[in-house]
């Protein structure tokens, strides 16, 4: 199977593959049906107006990101999704954080299928952990358990900051600060909305584990895949260290953006 792996990603033997492909199968049927009646997770019902953000860039420049429409979510919701799979022809959801406590996120994990861009809109530091060296890791590989665990470091991200983590690599993040306007795109996020559910369906890590690896994104709350798991989360959200990671790619994010304006009809979009 490694026609699967390009420049820096983990290279499997042919037992490891095998293993994976089993450990995938074995997903499936333990998971079966178990997300079934799952409310599904918030998405706004109303679209407001394209906003711009000032993105800063590294050469000291700034990059005028214009933002989708998006759905506008209640007043008393914390998160949900502003544009989802089936509302971008495809492209891309986008899960808003509008504001919350220092210390909230989600555990390490991977997205598969997903390349994902952070986006710090408002007020706020948010701490993004991922590897110090850039590793990929194709569906059924987990670190800690059938790869070796990923060595994390952890950089800061405040407003007008993007981070771009692209598909197969391990990542998660915790609030540095109280803040709001946090935007986490997945390219195509086909199924982010069920592993998101997932979450009010169990917080065992094992079942955890099953069910957001049956939809692409494996999520391990006990720190084995960073190799943490002696002391989990008290451990993993003070990961330091530098992270290997490359530019945003903006051009393509706002390209994905531009785009989904199209799957909008007349009747969504907002009065100019």
């Amino acid at each position: 199977c490694n026609h699967f792996f390009g420049v820096r990603t983990v290279s499997p033997s042919m037992s490891d593959c095998r293993a994976a492909l089993l450990l995938v199968i074995s997903l499936a049927v333990m998971t079966g049906s178990a997300l079934a009646g799952v409310a599904p997770p918030l998405r706004g019902n109303r679209l407001g107006s394209r906003k711009v953000v000032e993105v800063k860039q590294g050469n000291g420049t700034i990059f005028l990101l214009t933002l989708p429409t998006l759905y506008e979510l209640p007043d008393n919701a914390s998160a949900g999704f502003v544009r989802t799979y089936s509302d971008t022809c495809g492209l891309f959801d986008i899960l808003l954080t509008k504001y919350g406590m220092s210390g909230g996120g989600p555990p390490p994990h991977i997205h598969y299928a997903d390349d994902e861009w952070f986006v710090q809109a408002g007020p706020g530091k948010v701490r993004i952990f991922t590897h110090q060296k850039a590793t990929t890791f194709i569906p059924g590989m987990l670190p800690g358990f059938n790869a070796p665990p990923v060595k994390v470091g952890s950089a800061v991200i405040s407003t007008g900051d993007v981070l771009y983590s692209p598909r197969g690599s391990l990542h998660y993040f915790a609030r540095e600060t109280d803040g709001e306007d946090f935007y986490a795109i997945h390219a195509s996020g086909y199924a982010m909305q069920l592993v998101y559910s997932a979450f009010s369906a169990t917080q065992d890590p094992e079942k955890l584990l099953y069910y957001t690896g049956l939809y692409g994104a494996p999520h391990d709350l006990t720190g084995r895949f960073v190799g943490m798991d002696k002391c989990g989360e008290k451990c993993y959200l003070k990961a330091t260290g530098p992270v290997d990671v490359g530019p945003p790619e903006l051009e393509r994010l706002q390209k994905l953006f531009d785009d989904a304006e199209k799957c909008l009809s007349p009747a969504q979009r907002p009065a100019r």
